[in-house]
């Protein structure tokens, strides 16, 4: 075993997945040498495939394409990304209903996981100011000596030594738990009762699948949804309840899970029947959700994505929320040059926003799941659409100021609180279904709006 202590007056950062990627390029172009890690094998050596396993599609929205445009790669990106622009959902009885997201054609990006690490890491190659080491574990940071202990391929030690180091190793951190050692850190981490598992719908079977849409399949306490790729096929993901009689553990031979999916998919097993070989090939996913605080040691290090704020996928937000982590951070460090102040305003300012984004993901997934097959959400969905047409300067869906556009996530999550208290005295309205598009139902709450508006402000 050799260890050896290497001193570089850099800047390193620990991940080269997405977000990690994305930080070594926004450092490239603020002028810093960057020494990115990895503890896989090159990605670029790599062919990129449909490989089943950890979330294989993603969903790219504004604040993911704000910090590529940022670096000008969002171009690059969309023209790997299929847009969806709203949710097509199966009912059980067979019949099926088309919900857009915006009434003007706004859509968000299903995109590869792979392939868009491969997108980032292939211009981190072009950047002569980014050394790259792959097949390097981190094991260990001395936060408080910016020393970063790693494992080699070999099993061989090696030791560096940085000005800064950003982790971006992921939810289970190894730098996290190094900055646990050395700081008083508030830290939690929530498993969802909830698993899940990924398969791959072939093309010739999801041929006449609407392909600028998410599906779901809502069954009140679970889902299956599918995003779109390019090749026409669809990425599925089960989500189900770990323990219980409707559960994974309840899935472990052929004949439950091809009973499974006749009561409740009857249309994919009708279609694919070699769904049931498939689902019982797949690993069991988890999610969880992970806060902490402080995020960073001094000006020595700072976590970032994963790593500081773990959230469960059910608004699409995980990869954007690192993404923007990326962005916000490079305007931070554009307006002030002391490294500890930064790294302190951030993390305490983003925070905020980032347990915001935490809570939202967690009320959408029971939206997802339950709601969505509900005739009346269906119906109050369209009065927020109708109002939102009427008043479109003061209403705004709280899934537009997620997805479309940059609001603050912790100033949406009190708006999710404030439209939902109005939209329940709207609901209550008698025969609101039959005149919510009428002047008078204009009349009739756009006193309760201005109130609302009142209390926003």
């Amino acid at each position: 075993m050799v260890l050896a202590l290497y001193f570089m007056k850099d800047i390193a950062v620990i991940g080269a997945g997405l977000v990690g990627s994305l930080q070594a390029l926004f450092l490239e172009k603020r002028g810093f040498r960057v020494h990115l890690f990895d503890k896989r094998p090159n990605v670029l050596d790599q062919e990129i495939s449909h490989a089943q396993g950890r979330s294989i599609n993603l969903a790219l929205s504004a604040r993911g394409l704000r910090a590529l445009k940022a670096l000008d790669l969002d171009v690059l990106a969309l023209k790997q990304a299929m847009p969806m622009c709203g949710r097509y959902i199966h009912k059980l009885d067979g019949s099926s209903d088309f919900q857009p997201y915006s009434q003007d054609g706004q859509a968000i990006y299903a995109i590869s996981r792979n392939q868009l690490n491969h997108l980032l890491l292939a211009e981190v190659a072009k950047k002569q100011s980014i050394q790259t080491y792959f097949e390097h574990t981190c094991r260990e940071v001395v936060c408080s000596e910016g020393i970063i202990h790693f494992e080699l391929a070999d099993k061989a030690r090696a030791s560096y030594k940085f000005d800064h180091i950003f982790a971006v190793d992921g939810a289970f951190s190894n730098a996290r738990k190094s900055l646990m050692k050395e700081l008083h850190v508030n830290y939690s981490q929530e498993y969802l009762s909830h698993g899940y598992k990924e398969l791959l719908i072939p093309a010739y079977v999801a041929k006449t699948w609407k392909k600028d849409a998410l599906h779901i399949w809502a069954r009140q306490q679970f889902m299956l949804i599918a995003l779109p790729n390019l090749d026409g096929s669809f990425t599925a993901t089960l989500f189900l309840a770990h323990q219980g009689a409707e559960s994974f553990d309840a899935l472990q031979d052929e004949d439950a899970v091809k009973a499974f999916f006749s009561q409740y998919f009857p249309d994919v097993l009708q279609a694919f029947p070699q769904v049931v070989e498939l689902f019982l090939a797949q690993a069991l996913g988890h999610l969880i959700t992970i806060k902490t605080s402080p995020w960073n040691y001094a000006d020595k290090l700072l976590l970032l994505g994963d790593a500081a704020h773990a959230i469960v996928p059910f608004y699409g937000q995980g990869m954007n929320a690192g993404f923007e982590d990326c962005l916000l951070l490079d305007e931070f460090l554009q307006k002030d040059a002391d490294w500890a102040k930064v790294f302190a305003d951030f993390s305490q300012q983003r925070k905020k926003d980032t347990d915001a984004i935490a809570e939202l993901a967690l009320l959408n997934y029971e939206e997802m799941r339950s709601k969505t097959a509900d005739p009346s959400f269906v119906l109050q969905k369209r009065i927020e659409a109708e109002l939102a047409n009427r008043f479109p300067e003061i209403w705004k869906s709280v899934y537009a100021q997620v997805s479309f556009q940059d609001v603050p996530y912790s100033e949406a999550l009190n708006n999710f609180t404030l439209q939902e208290n109005l939209m329940q005295k709207v609901m209550q309205i008698e025969n609101i279904e039959n005149f919510f598009t009428s002047e008078t139902f204009a009349n009739r709450v756009i006193d309760e709006i201005f109130d609302w508006i009142g209390k926003k402000k």
